[in-house]
């Protein structure tokens, strides 16, 4: 539907979509994006963990951290230590200043962790630290689920996990 819906709407079609983490909030559409012969690309263990569980995986990988040209945009794709996932990746858009951050920062309003199955309560912090450091001049922060906000929303993902929210 939101491909669709971008089509028509914005008369643009979707160049490559970054999968965030191996979950099916970032999973669940890649046959339909790849039906539709749309580039993907996640971390190589996302690739890996998606292969295991027997759903579609991204088709490129990279470790650690990429640049990529979309459209006019350059982005980097980073992974900043494991947090929702072992395998969760942020977006940065430089020339906006914008951090997709995806399961791996909380809204400023979430009250709890979420799903943390698969997280790693331990490593989080200094792994939110890592994404701090590194993208320090960051002004927007989009959460993976909630309203976009700025650092904020990474105080309060540590609030939540030095409270034990799960």
């Amino acid at each position: 539907m939101l491909l669709d819906w971008a089509e028509k709407e914005l008369r643009a079609k979707a160049e490559i979509a970054i999968v965030g983490h191996s979950h099916v909030d970032c999973l669940g559409g890649l046959p339909e994006v790849h039906k539709r012969g749309i580039r993907s690309i996640g971390l190589e263990r996302t690739r890996e963990l998606a292969l295991q569980a027997g759903v579609e995986a991204p088709r490129e990988t990279f470790a650690g951290s990429t640049r990529l040209v979309v459209g006019s945009l350059d982005l980097e794709l980073f992974h900043p230590g494991a947090g929702h996932t072992v395998d969760n990746i942020v977006t940065w858009i430089p020339s906006k200043k914008v951090l997709f951050g995806g399961c791996f920062v909380k809204a400023a309003d979430a009250r709890s962790l979420g799903n943390t199955e698969e997280s790693d309560l331990a490593a989080w912090p200094g792994s939110l630290a890592r994404l701090r450091a590194r993208f320090p001049e960051a002004r927007v922060i989009v959460p993976g689920h909630g309203d976009p906000g700025g650092w904020e929303l990474v105080d309060n993902t540590l609030r939540l996990l030095s409270a034990g929210k799960k």
